[in-house]
């Protein structure tokens, strides 16, 4: 089934808050499913290396259901626009700090010859003294 379950691929490993007033990346990038392939992996380990950052915003990100996904020591959840028994696609927020609250949310008009919905996340992450970003 193209339609995705309630089921929400998200791993939450990170306790830790935003310093305030602390420097930080955001990574974002539409990845065109190839979030699998060892090219893309390598290439996304040398923008890191290059420019650090914290957040990662990626589209069309594609998780198998068998593998974990390439950053496995990255809090993260996704909120997926299509499912097939062997993968999900949809975008996906990885961070390095906690997550408050994460929501999935899917857009009501649909598109494409497979009339998908448009997926899109709400994250919510804490700063130390208690603001919200």
């Amino acid at each position: 089934m193209l339609k995705p379950k309630v089921v929400i691929p998200q791993q939450f490993i990170h306790e830790h808050p935003i310093a305030h007033g602390e420097e930080f990346g955001v990574l974002c990038w539409n990845t065109q499913k190839l979030t699998e392939k060892p090219e893309f992996q390598r290439a996304l380990a040398r923008v890191l290396a290059d420019f650090p950052c914290l957040f990662l915003l990626l589209q069309e990100a594609k998780l198998s259901a068998k593998n974990n996904w390439l950053l496995p020591d990255w809090s993260y959840a996704v909120a997926p626009n299509m499912q097939t028994r062997r993968s999900t696609y949809g975008v996906l927020t990885a961070s390095q700090y906690a997550f408050t609250e994460a929501q999935a949310r899917l857009s009501r008009k649909r598109e494409g010859m497979f009339a998908t919905h448009k997926s899109y996340m709400l994250s919510y992450h804490t700063l130390a003294e208690g603001d919200y970003g």
